[in-house]
């Protein structure tokens, strides 16, 4: 397909370089006279056209730059070639230009938003199909577990038993928004026989995979046949409730007993485990236990080579990776732990991914191992490495840089902070953040909204500002907000917005 990709005069430069470098031989440029080409316009482009006497014939598709607003469907339906939005960014044009030939484009929608669309729907899709095909081997409600189907993440509400019943509900019902396949109730150890009964009767009126987690064999059998797993069964557990366990629907999770010594632990729970099949459990789940970093042992790496040796003589057991003993006892962003550790779960053959999500930097990992388990998933279908699959992690940096493309003007003019600061006769503003939404509170009333935008625009109509210091310090504090209520960080106003790397600071 030949192409014509239109841009304006500031844009030249970098437009022409990238189509030399991956699109000569079928894109040409049209450089409009117009220094932003967001500004373009249909009489504009019919202009430019004629004026570079461009012979309309040759071309299949026209791109303009993404930005641009205005309609130009008589423009098309008058020089009888397509007319659609290329990518907002002149530099995304390096990725959009290979893929001429195999997407349809947009005139409502920029290329570069249409691709990361289409990208995305087809690895959901592929993530959809793959687990409908996958093999497994037991269900948990319709949750298939172990062999090739897709790890589940398993997430715990700890001490579910000190929740009142409104907060529960609550909990349960925000781990389910952020993607959990299942979720664990975490009993206390004070906790009695009618708070057990309690959280499960709860937990059972969502209708979600579900197990409950305790040491007291009395609250395990509460949960036998009403939790679809329970967590967990050492020796201890499976000789005192052998025939409770033997007749039970619910999967149960198999330990070792609690060792220092790593061999130990392995003999320890291929003991359990046969103990568990001769009992008769006819779905069982095998906890090699997931070691945390002890930099003066090799807890974890000996824990991974358990795994690599329960997952080699035992295939058919699904295995039970608890993430949550790695990310919660290390000082990083939950991230890129949660990834990597979904990652070696996938080489292992790892069927559940657990995670308390209890400390505030570990934060969204529900949603995280979530999206690394489809990834891993989807990866390991497609044969290659988790990049470029159309799902990604990548939350606060990017994943490519982009060039500035604006030019410096000559006449530089050096910033400087005010010396001086006016109070706004109308009054000041409080500003907070409370269940997902920015609150301003004047005197006047409280404006809530979920954009900076939104609030201020409301802020300015109901004239409840009259200095332009004070217009420019709540555009600054509420769009401190609003990226700190995208990032789920708290916010404090007034309080200085941390560099993530220092060293940029000085850069």
């Amino acid at each position: 397909m030949r192409i014509l990709v239109v841009t304006g005069t500031e844009s030249e430069n970098i437009v022409k370089t990238i189509v030399k470098e991956c699109a000569k031989d079928y894109t040409d440029v049209l450089v409009c006279n117009r220094k932003i080409a967001a500004f373009i316009t249909p009489t504009i482009l019919k202009k430019a056209l004629k004026e570079q006497g461009i012979n309309l014939k040759l071309y299949e598709l026209i791109l303009i730059p993404g930005l641009i607003t205005a309609d130009f469907t008589k423009l098309e339906d008058e020089i009888k070639v397509p007319i659609r939005l290329g990518p907002k960014n002149a530099y995304d044009l390096i990725y959009i230009l290979p893929e001429v030939d195999k997407t349809k484009f947009s005139n409502k929608i920029p290329a570069c938003e249409l691709l990361s669309s289409l990208k995305l729907e087809n690895a959901a899709k592929d993530v959809l199909r793959l687990e409908d095909e996958a093999d497994y081997s037991f269900k948990l409600k319709d949750l298939k577990l172990g062999r090739s189907s897709r790890m589940k993440v398993l997430s715990e509400i700890v001490n579910a038993d000190k929740y009142d019943t409104d907060d529960l509900v609550q909990k349960i019902k925000f781990y389910i928004l952020e993607g959990t396949d299942m979720i664990d109730l975490g009993i206390s150890l004070d906790a009695d026989v009618d708070d057990v009964e309690r959280v499960i009767k709860i937990m059972s009126g969502f209708n979600h995979p579900f197990s409950i987690d305790t040491s007291i064999p009395e609250f395990l059998i509460l949960g036998c046949d009403k939790a679809d797993m329970l967590l967990s069964a050492d020796k201890t557990v499976l000789d005192r409730m052998d025939k409770k366990l033997a007749n039970t629907r619910s999967a149960v999770v198999v330990l070792p007993e609690i060792s220092d010594d790593s061999d130990k632990k392995l003999g320890e729970l291929k003991d359990n485990l046969n103990l568990a099949k001769s009992i008769g459990i006819k779905k069982i789940v095998a906890d090699p236990v997931l070691d945390p970093l002890d930099l003066t042992k090799s807890n974890l790496s000996e824990s991974l080579i358990r795994y690599k040796a329960i997952r080699t003589s035992y295939k058919e057991i699904p295995l039970f990776f608890g993430i949550g003993n790695v990310s919660e006892l290390i000082d990083t962003d939950s991230t890129g732990v949660n990834a990597i550790l979904a990652g070696i779960g996938e080489e292992l053959g790892v069927s559940i991914l657990f995670t308390p999500e209890y400390s505030r930097k570990c934060f969204g990992s529900i949603y995280e191992l979530k999206k690394a388990s489809e990834m891993m998933f989807l990866a390991k279908n497609r044969k290659m490495p988790p990049k470029d699959l159309g799902i990604d992690l990548i939350l606060f940096k990017e994943k490519r840089k982009r060039d500035l493309l604006a030019d410096i003007r000559d006449n530089i003019i050096i910033a400087d902070d005010s010396k001086t600061w006016k109070i706004d006769p109308l009054g000041g503003f409080s500003i907070q953040l409370k269940a997902g939404k920015i609150y301003a509170t004047h005197k006047k009333g409280t404006v809530i909204g979920k954009t900076a935008k939104s609030v201020l625009d409301t802020i300015i109509s109901k004239n409840m500002v009259s200095l332009k210091e004070h217009v420019a310090y709540l555009g600054r504090e509420l769009m401190k907000a609003e990226i700190c209520l995208r990032m789920g960080r708290s916010y404090i106003q007034d309080e200085e917005f941390e560099y993530i790397y220092p060293f940029l600071k000085d850069f």
